[in-house]
């Protein structure tokens, strides 16, 4: 019983010094780059929303569909209104194609879990707690995004709100009656209807 004490005492004194110096190294990695440039720090807050860096995904992901991106100020408008700890879960057959769109999300406070196939998203469903879905519609790997919706409500068994992000949409809805984007700002905009629902 002594020796399990002793390695306590040692390996807690060993975890305490190491918690130190990593506070204390990522301190001066944040404090470094301002002291260099030249720059006054005025506000440092760890885990804040980044709105210019969203604003900066979400232009690039405009210009990554080859589409006509709406003013900055409105862009951070939007991303401004979502900001908050959301889990969602994202379903696409090929998900680097919504890089952009994940990390400005990310940025603003989403926590995003990822499927390739509505297989692959019920079972994260059953496994996790999330408060929507974004889908694709086509799918090279499986049945339609379309299918989903009636899929993942049964796993969960409750009313779980889905927004489809497409390339090319026909109507702002689903037959379903979801809600269809084919851009960034259309896609913040139906995600900032399902949040203040």
């Amino acid at each position: 019983m002594d020796a399990v004490i002793q390695f306590i005492v040692d390996h807690a004194g060993q975890a305490a010094i190491e918690a130190v110096f990593t506070a204390f190294f990522t301190a001066l990695m944040i404090l470094i780059p301002f002291y260099l440039s030249g720059r006054r720090l005025t506000n440092v807050t760890l885990g804040a929303f980044n709105l210019r860096f969203a604003a900066k995904e979400t232009q690039s992901a405009y210009d990554h569909w080859k589409l006509s991106a709406p003013s900055n100020a409105r862009i951070k408008r939007l991303l401004r209104s979502l900001a908050g700890n959301w889990r969602i879960l994202w379903v696409d057959d090929h998900p680097e194609g919504n890089r952009f769109e994940m990390e400005a999300l990310s940025a603003v406070g989403f926590n995003i879990m990822t499927a390739r196939n509505n297989e692959e998203a019920v079972q994260v469903l059953r496994e996790n707690h999330v408060h929507f879905v974004i889908s694709d519609i086509g799918r090279d790997n499986g049945p339609s995004g379309l299918d989903l919706p009636d899929q993942a409500r049964a796993a969960v068994s409750r009313d779980l709100p889905f927004v489809f992000y497409v390339g090319e949409r026909t109507g702002a809805r689903t037959p379903g009656g979801d809600p269809v984007a084919d851009s960034p700002a259309r896609l913040y905009e139906a995600i900032k209807n399902i949040l203040s629902d």
